[in-house]
Order: C-alpha cells, then sequence, then structure tokens
C-alpha cells in the first residue's frame, strides 16, 4: 500500500481507497505508467496460475495428473513462445542496425583513376580526339576507330587510331600516341 496526495486537500490517503477520508473526494483516475501496466499484467497472470492450480488440487486423483500435465505443458508453450518473441526481435533489431551503420561504415568509396575520366567507354580519348579533328583538312569526316592507354615506367600513354578524309579526298587511317600526365591530360602528341 503507498500513500497518495489528495488534489483537493492536499492530505495523504492510501493508493487502495476510491475517495479522500479528510474532504470526500473521488481518488483522481491517472493513468498508469508502463511499468504498472507491466505489474499488473504480471500480477494477473499469477492470480490466474494459482487459481488453475487450486482448482486441479480439487480435482480427483486421476484427473489432477492429466490436468496438472497438461497445464505444465501449456506453461512451457507460453514460455517457449516468449523466448522465440524475444529472440526473434533481437535478432531483427541487429539486422536492422547493422544493415544501418552498413551503409555508413562498410561502403567502400570506389577510387576512381583521373586517367580513366578522360577517355569514352570504347577507348576513344576525348581531348586527343578534339585536337586531331582540328588538325584534318576535314574535321566532318573524323570516324572514331580504336583506342588504348597504358602505363609503364616511361609515363602514361593513349593510342588514337582514327580514319578521315586528306586534302586529296582520299580516306586515309590514321594512329597518334599522346603522353599523358598523372591526371590523363595531354602533355605531348606523336604520329
Amino acid at each position: 500500500m503507498a500513500l497518495i496526495k489528495c488534489e483537493e486537500c492536499g492530505k495523504e490517503f492510501s493508493d487502495k481507497a476510491k475517495f479522500c477520508p479528510h474532504c470526500g473526494i473521488p481518488k483522481a483516475k491517472r493513468k498508469l505508467t508502463f511499468e504498472e501496466k507491466g505489474k499488473n499484467a504480471e500480477e494477473k497472470r499469477r492470480r490466474a496460475e494459482q487459481k488453475e492450480l487450486e482448482r486441479i488440487a480439487n480435482l480427483p486423483e486421476e484427473e489432477r495428473k492429466i490436468a496438472q500435465e497438461q497445464f505444465d505443458n501449456q506453461k512451457a508453450k507460453s514460455t517457449m513462445f516468449q523466448v522465440l518473441f524475444w529472440g526473434i526481435l533481437i535478432i531483427l533489431i541487429i539486422a536492422v542496425l547493422r544493415s544501418c551503420s552498413g551503409d555508413e561504415t562498410k561502403q567502400v568509396s570506389k577510387q576512381v583513376d583521373p586517367i580513366e575520366t578522360h577517355f569514352s567507354a570504347g577507348g576513344e580519348h576525348y581531348e586527343l580526339a578534339r585536337m586531331v579533328k582540328e588538325s584534318m583538312h576535314n574535321p566532318d569526316s573524323y570516324e572514331f576507330v580504336s583506342g588504348e592507354h597504358w602505363t609503364n615506367s616511361n609515363g602514361n600513354f593513349a593510342s588514337l587510331k582514327y580514319r578521315g578524309t586528306n586534302a586529296f579526298g582520299g580516306i586515309v587511317t590514321e594512329e597518334v600516341v599522346a603522353t599523358l600526365d598523372e591526371n590523363g591530360n595531354i602533355v605531348s602528341i606523336s604520329r
């Protein structure tokens, strides 16, 4: 039994009383806390369990054995269900936390090679192609044939094979090689 304070007269009285014994005002209904609700539910469960055990104790011996076995099985199932429920809940919480934090902690940023950004998927170096077109007699006749880039002990290089018309109108295929810096920019061109 706990003492509570009357909202009207301010005097203390038992929390079990429905009215304040000092002023007669009804005890104010208040919402139960989560903890109180849990205690109440646990108390109800215990009382129901005790009532069932008393009922079983008053049965004839054969019926008592059967009823006791059923009661024990039901209690075991209930306990197993609770363990299973909490286990699944914990696993789900861990999975959610891992998936959330995994996006931040495990995300590996793919480093982009700065040289790669200067090339098309087919291997054409954009700037080298632009420079070749500018040097051609008929830039509109430019047609990319192939391209590649490589790195060795002498540096970074790109080759560009192209087709186009020359000053006489004939179709020719040429290849140029460019030396690149560490970022993929053209340093020099050789034919």
